[in-house]
């Protein structure tokens, strides 16, 4: 009795050992077609994926350089950043440029929407931000002079 046991149990592990050969067997061949059909793992024929590039360009490119514009300023007018300072891309990437702080213990400016008004005469310190097309960002803080009545460029 004992003996039929181990020769069931022997014909069964033959079986799966013949099942799994077959497998195998019809499995390889399917895998050989399906790798040949995939050119881009050949050798010189790698392609890159655009959003690596992008990326890769993200992390090689410089930050918008801002440059105050040197002007006096007066009170009760409406400034942007485009007339208080320029920023440039060595990438040529477009820049875009905001107000984004102003120092003003007094509260003698108006900061809305990303525009600024002096009520008072003096010298503001206000940040400039600029964002090149890629999203990336410099900042810059500025003297600003301002006069009554008089502006010189």
């Amino acid at each position: 009795m004992a003996l039929i046991h181990v020769f069931k149990d022997f014909l069964n592990s033959i079986m799966k050992i013949i099942i799994i050969g077959l497998t195998m067997a019809s499995l390889i061949p399917f895998l050989f077609f399906v790798g040949s059909q995939i050119d881009a793992m050949a050798p010189g024929k790698l392609q890159t994926n655009k959003s690596l590039d992008s990326i890769n360009d993200y992390t090689t490119k410089e930050k918008p350089y801002i440059q105050s514009l040197d002007q006096t300023y007066s009170t009760n007018v409406v400034y942007t950043a485009l007339d208080i300072a320029m920023a440039t891309s060595k990438n040529g990437n477009i820049v875009a440029m905001y107000i984004a702080k102003a120092e003003d213990t007094g509260n003698n400016i108006v900061l809305e929407d990303h525009s600024i008004m002096f009520t008072h005469p003096g010298i503001y310190r206000i940040r400039i931000t600029a964002v090149d097309a890629l999203g990336i960002k410099s900042s810059k803080k500025i003297n600003i002079v301002v006069n009554k009545t008089e502006v010189t460029q």
